[in-house]
């Protein structure tokens, strides 16, 4: 059975209130692996590993309300992260281009692995994640 064989067997077991099967599982878009790369860029504890993941993370959840926010599954071979907290130390914030307030990106990481990037909105609620050049790394 084939890595990606796996990851959609495994996705029969997702579901989380608020969130929608993608499926078949998908790929990243450019700007959804663009959005983790600069949010993995600085250097923390099991930020190693979770860059060695991205290769192989697929996209099996998305959330119902309509913003950008996706779950995702990576190869079970991928090393594990040592992260000590469910969420990554460094979030993304984007650069407000009005008086409306500065919305958020968080990572969440479960057993070692990506989890879901999930986009807080405290305004106006995308449809899809902006421009990462239109974001900044905040944290470590």
């Amino acid at each position: 059975m084939s890595s990606l064989d796996r990851l959609q067997d495994d996705t029969t077991r997702w579901g989380k209130l608020g969130c929608v099967n993608v499926d078949p599982p998908r790929p990243l878009t450019t700007r959804e692996r663009a959005t983790l790369d600069l949010l993995l860029s600085p250097d923390f504890p099991g930020a190693e590993e979770l860059r060695s993941q991205v290769s192989s993370a697929v996209v099996v959840g998305r959330c119902d309300c309509g913003c950008p926010t996706i779950d995702f599954q990576v190869d079970a071979a991928a090393p594990p992260a040592r992260v000590p907290w469910r969420l990554a130390p460094s979030e993304l914030e984007t650069l407000p281009t009005g008086g409306e307030p500065p919305d958020q990106v968080m990572l969440f990481v479960e057993d070692g692995r990506l989890s879901c990037l999930e986009y807080v909105a405290f305004d106006q609620r995308p449809a899809q994640w902006p421009d990462p050049r239109s974001m900044r790394v905040v944290g470590p």
